[in-house]
């Protein structure tokens, strides 16, 4: 019996060994796939679902910027607040090890502000405005100023706007706005 037993035990420990070698040699593929297969589900309609698919890619290839793109693009669109902060806190990591990364940055920036976290999303668009060319950036940070109270960040960033877009009304009448309550209220910020 265990002339029978030894080879059926080195066949298993055979097929189990090139089973951990292939998830090592090509984990990056493989999280690819599930990266495919997340996109399918989340072009049928089940953002959620396709978070599955996204966070068994991330345990393959952590810290790697197209699982967190994806991870943050299904987690706005599902609009839970658990799995905008779990997307938000693989966007975090994923922009530390790629701080150049714009899609990553601005996922960062919409994910806070989904949240609920208006400082850093605040901070981010700011960051994103000044370092781009992208008027909306800009007019992004201005509100979020605006909403938490910091006049004069949200005057610079208004300016910004005009500068990048000399046409643009809204930008106008809220510096205009802006500089009628800093007068009346003795400028207090």
């Amino acid at each position: 019996m265990n002339r029978r037993l030894i080879p059926l035990v080195r066949r298993v420990g055979l097929a189990v060994a090139a089973l951990a070698l292939s998830v090592i040699c090509f984990r990056e593929p493989i999280a690819f796939g599930l990266i495919a297969r997340g996109d399918d589900v989340v072009q049928s309609g089940d953002p959620l679902h396709a978070l599955r698919y996204y966070d068994r890619a991330a345990a393959l290839v952590p810290g790697d910027s197209v699982v967190a793109e994806r991870t943050s693009f299904a987690a706005l669109l599902a609009g839970e607040r658990a799995a905008e902060t779990r997307a938000l806190a693989r966007v975090r990591a994923a922009s530390f090890a790629n701080p150049s990364n714009f899609p990553l940055r601005l996922d960062r920036a919409r994910l806070a502000h989904a949240v609920g976290n208006e400082r850093e999303s605040c901070d981010a668009f700011r960051e994103l405005g000044m370092q781009t060319a992208d008027w909306r950036m800009s007019a992004f940070a201005a509100q979020c100023a605006k909403r938490l109270g910091r006049t004069r960040d949200a005057v610079r960033a208004f300016r910004r706007v005009l500068a990048l877009m000399p046409r643009n009304g809204v930008a106008r009448r809220e510096l205009a706005r802006l500089a009628s309550t800093a007068s009346s209220d003795g400028n207090r910020n």
